[in-house]
């Protein structure tokens, strides 16, 4: 090899270098652009049509309180057992407080089955009520239907 050849690779990754570096800024721009068109609606067919009212939101929507009965898990631990006595209240819209209270049966089902799934050391962590409450409503919800059930409101959660 002589000093021509080198001097030649050296030179040639340059420009590469340089490419590269102009390209991922066109892509990172490309895409920077169309996020922010898609997330404006821009590409959305809803512009095309007439305007149509939007219906403004009803701040004062009424719900009820639907009771659900007091619930005692048993739960295993390494000295023995444990008692986890629930008691709960759902948050439900008054258009959908008919159809939550026939399923009753179906929702104590989900509490059990969620409940009985823990273990002693998940409810004793710090946060546990609120990860059981976020995950009680998730699946409530699916079981009821979406947005059957506004919220659930644990009144009893003590581990005897």
């Amino acid at each position: 090899m002589t000093d021509e050849s080198i001097d030649i690779e050296v030179e040639s990754k340059k420009p590469a270098k340089k490419q590269l570096i102009i390209s991922l800024l066109i892509v990172l721009l490309g895409l920077g652009a169309g996020y922010g068109l898609s997330s404006q609606n821009v590409f959305s067919q809803k512009g095309t049509t007439e305007p149509t009212a939007t219906p403004t939101p009803n701040h004062e929507q009424t719900f009820r309180f639907v009771p659900i009965p007091t619930i005692i898990v048993t739960l295993t631990t390494e000295d023995g057992y444990k008692y986890l006595k629930f008691t709960s209240e759902l948050e439900v819209p008054d258009t959908h407080v008919n159809t939550v209270s026939e399923k009753i049966p179906r929702i104590i089902d989900t509490i059990n089955t969620y409940l009985r799934a823990l273990e002693v050391r998940d409810l004793e962590r710090p946060g546990a009520l609120f990860k059981i409450q976020s995950q009680l409503l998730g699946r409530l919800n699916t079981a009821t239907g979406k947005d059957h059930i506004n919220d659930i409101l644990i009144t009893e959660y003590v581990i005897n």
